[in-house]
C-alpha cells in the first residue's frame, strides 16, 4: 500500500489521534466508550488485576501443576508474593524498568511468575519459544 493511500486509511498524515507509539517510553492514552458496558468499567492493569485477584480469592488455588506424580499448588497469594519476588529479585539484579525480557521455556507456573513479575518490574515482556536460536531472541 501507498503511503498516500495508508494515510487516508487511517485519516491522519502525522500520526496525531492514532493510539500507538514505537517510544516504549511513551504512555498511551486510554480510549473509553462513552456509552454501555465499556463506559462502565474502570481501567486497570494486569497488575492491579492480580493484586486486587489475591485479595479477594487469596488461599483459592490459582494454578497447578503435575510433577513426578505430585500436584503443586499455588494459591492467589502465593502466586502473587511468588511474581513479587520475581519483580524483587530483577531490581536486585540491575534489571532497570522498561527493559526488555524475553523467557524462555515450556508451559509451567515458573513461567507465568516470571512473566507477571516481570509486568510488576514495568519490564517488556514477552515468552520465545524454547526452539529459537540466539537470532531470533535478540529480534
Amino acid at each position: 500500500m501507498s503511503t498516500q493511500g495508508y494515510q487516508s486509511l487511517i485519516k491522519s498524515k502525522d500520526g496525531e489521534g492514532l493510539h500507538w507509539t514505537t517510544d516504549i517510553n511513551f504512555e498511551l492514552p486510554i480510549k473509553m466508550a462513552s456509552t454501555g458496558m465499556g463506559a462502565e468499567l474502570k481501567p486497570e492493569t494486569i497488575g492491579q488485576v492480580l493484586m486486587r485477584t489475591a485479595m479477594e480469592r487469596g488461599e483459592v488455588p490459582a494454578c497447578r501443576v503435575m510433577r513426578n506424580n505430585k500436584e503443586l499448588i499455588w494459591t492467589w497469594t502465593q502466586f502473587k508474593n511468588d511474581c513479587s519476588a520475581f519483580a524483587k529479585s530483577m531490581m536486585k539484579a540491575g534489571i532497570d524498568e522498561r527493559t526488555v525480557v524475553n523467557i524462555m521455556g515450556f508451559n509451567s507456573p515458573e513461567w507465568a511468575i516470571a512473566y507477571y513479575g516481570a509486568v510488576f518490574r514495568n519490564a517488556l515482556v514477552t515468552g520465545v519459544y524454547a526452539t529459537n536460536g540466539a537470532a531470533a531472541c535478540q529480534y
